[in-house]
């Protein structure tokens, strides 16, 4: 095992197990050991002598001491080297050789400091083990390795060094007490084993407010300190952190200072004529948890809520009832533990103008309409209207309290287009205007919007309307090839005729386009909504038989599209034959049904299938088969109607 104590003094070799008084490595203010007086009270240079004391001779040492983080402001300069033999230096861990036997007390390093004078008081400097073997080393007279104790040294303090040779573990910490000061929320303990051995050491804090990290470790170590002032009330809080170890236990005194700060917004409140609530916004722009209350003197002020903790919005509401007409002002006072504010509150009394509807349509028919004056605020009213447009009239034109204006239009003369015009209102209780617009010429008006081709519909229609004056001229576009109109141009009100060709498209798809209408009086567009045609088709949808009455019926397989195909006819029906049973293009089937022996049914009911050969064509027909002497009426006429009947008998549903 290699060792920098060995690299340091070359001559040196590893022996038995010591046995000799081990020594300690020591900090003094003087470099003969007797001085424990380390002052930090005005900048300047600070010596720390490192003395190795309490052993018969020594050779060499290896040892670690760094600045600790009580020395505020302090700057490590370099260290005196006193023999030539050196590796290292005190802040990463140094080995000194002395260059042959020396006895104790032996000045062997002096570290130098820049100071600031701003060290805290009863700031502890330990002498540590050297990092890269966990411990304080020496070599004795005899070549062998020993471990001395450690010292410990305070600044700015009348406590006396601490000197002593290998000992059990011992607790050693600095700072001596924690001081978080408003705005500072980390502080870092240094903990360190003074005497021998394995120091293992907790750390508790006692508040929730603080928290500790880590809270365990052994030997030297670093405990950061965190504090959350949200926590607390505002104030100076006090508590205590605990050190267990097996080397002893302390407790550190910390000390918080939590400062609230008051933040209101808006700094003032100004309902005017018309406002009934507003809100102020208490805030705490600095720490802890601020307690806080309002309140106010002025009856026709009221608060909720009047006290809280923490940010919070309060609800200031006036009320006027009983009041004389005015200005009244008034304040509302806001204590707190961080600090206090007043808000001054105004408040008008008197009559409040309001227009309801505040914009008039007229479109393209209208020519009367009305809007209402109305006082939502106290005392009496009293108000005139002037139109500042000369196609509108007004009346009444004055008045006092709530009443009804009638305005009325008069189109002529004007041009085609849209119009505005004003009309204004004057009161003692403010002032409002209303926006009127009318227009002149043709509008355009049509119906339906969209149009959908399902089953074999191919034709709809479309319905053209002039809602407007004047002539309405009008063209339709459609998009699609697959979309004709007739006629696609004409004047004022029309019918038109809408066309699909629907063969040409995708048979199991939805196929969408549209027809674009312009005019004179506006545009529009019509969505057209098309799937593709079924090729095939029946003549009916639905057979009914009587026993013994008329016991054959024929139907027509007919072709939508011009192209024909080849189809078969089917049925599952024991009692009812098809003739013929296959076919292409169009043609006829001839149905032929027989009561079956043995059954006593009220009613049978069956099913004939078509389907395209090779293609998705396909149509259904229902059969419904009564014996003579039961006379049933017919309650359904379609097939998708009674297909839930006819699959009590055919559950397979072919």
């Amino acid at each position: 095992m290699s060792r920098i104590i060995i690299i340091a003094v070359a001559a040196l070799a590893v022996a038995g197990a010591a046995v000799a008084q081990n020594g300690a490595i020591c900090l003094f203010a003087d470099p003969a050991g007797t001085d424990c007086n380390l002052t930090d009270e005005t900048p300047g240079m600070l010596n720390i002598y490192v003395v190795h004391t309490l052993m018969p001779g020594a050779t060499a040492s290896q040892f670690w001491a760094p600045k600790p983080a009580c020395m505020v402001g302090a700057t490590w300069l370099s260290d005196v080297k006193p023999f030539p033999v050196t590796l290292g230096d005190s802040q990463t861990g140094v080995a000194v050789g002395y260059g042959g036997c020396q006895p104790s007390p032996l000045h062997i390093l002096t570290i130098v400091y820049q100071t600031s004078g701003t060290t805290q008081a009863d700031c502890a400097y330990f002498v540590r083990p050297h990092p890269n073997v966990d411990s304080i080393e020496a070599a004795d007279c005899n070549e062998n390795i020993v471990i001395p104790g450690g010292g410990k040294i305070y600044i700015n303090s009348d406590l006396d060094c601490l000197c002593e040779e290998e000992a059990p573990p011992e607790l050693g910490y600095s700072p001596l007490s924690l001081d978080f000061h408003e705005n500072i929320q980390t502080h870092a303990v240094q903990i360190v084993n003074l005497g021998g051995g394995e120091l293992s050491w907790t750390a508790v804090e006692a508040m929730p407010w603080m928290e500790l990290n880590p809270q365990l470790g052994t030997n030297d170590g670093t405990v950061v300190v965190t504090v959350d002032r949200s926590l607390v009330y505002p104030g100076e809080q006090s508590s205590l952190i605990f050190l267990n170890s097996n080397g002893g236990t302390a407790q550190i005194p910390v000390r918080m200072d939590v400062v609230a700060s008051l933040q209101v917004f808006p700094d003032q409140l100004d309902f005017g004529s018309q406002a009934e609530q507003l809100h102020i916004s208490i805030r705490n722009f600095g720490d802890g948890i601020m307690s806080w209350s309002v309140s106010t003197d002025d009856p026709w002020i009221s608060l909720v809520p009047t006290s809280g903790e923490g940010d919070y919005e309060v609800e200031v509401t006036v009320d006027r009832s009983g009041l004389s007409g005015g200005t009244y002002n008034g304040h509302i006072q806001i204590t707190s533990d961080g600090g206090n504010a007043m808000i001054p509150v105004t408040m008008d009394v008197g009559p409040v103008l309001n227009i309801d509807p505040g914009e008039l349509e007229f479109g393209y028919f209208s020519t009367y309409q009305e809007f209402d004056i109305e006082n939502i605020g106290n005392g009496l009213l009293s108000w005139s209207v002037t139109s500042l447009t000369p196609w509108l009239t007004v009346d009444p034109i004055s008045g006092t309290g709530d009443a009804t204006i009638g305005v009325t239009a008069d189109r002529t003369g004007l041009a085609n287009g849209h119009h505005q015009g004003v009309i204004d209102v004057n009161s003692n209780g403010g002032s409002a205007s209303v926006t009127v617009r009318i227009d002149v010429g043709p509008s355009l008006f049509f119906t339906p919007t969209t149009l959908a081709f399902t089953g074999v519909t191919t034709q709809a229609t479309v319905r053209i309307r002039n809602i407007g004056a004047g002539t309405l001229e009008w063209t339709l576009a459609p998009e699609a090839e697959w979309i004709t109109v007739e006629p696609d141009m004409g004047t004022d009100d029309a019918t038109v005729l809408v066309t699909v060709d629907r063969c040409g498209l995708e048979l199991g798809q939805t196929h969408q386009s549209a027809i674009n209408i312009t005019s004179n009086g506006g545009n529009g567009t019509v969505l057209i909504i098309a799937a593709g045609m079924p090729r095939i088709a029946t003549s009916t949808n639905y057979l009914e038989f009587v026993e013994n009455e008329t016991e054959v019926r024929t139907f027509t397989v007919a072709m939508l599209c011009s192209e024909p195909v080849a189809w078969t006819a089917t049925t599952a029906s024991s009692w009812m034959t098809l003739n013929p049973e296959t076919g292409t293009g169009t043609g006829d089937v001839t149905v032929t049904v027989e009561w079956p022996e043995g059954v006593e049914e009220t009613e049978l009911w069956g099913a004939i299938h078509i389907r395209e050969v090779g293609g998705p064509g396909q149509a259904d027909i229902a059969v419904r088969f009564l014996p003579g002497d039961v006379l049933i009426p017919v309650e359904k006429t379609t097939w998708g109607n009674l297909k839930s009947k006819y699959q009590k008998t055919d559950p397979d549903g072919e």
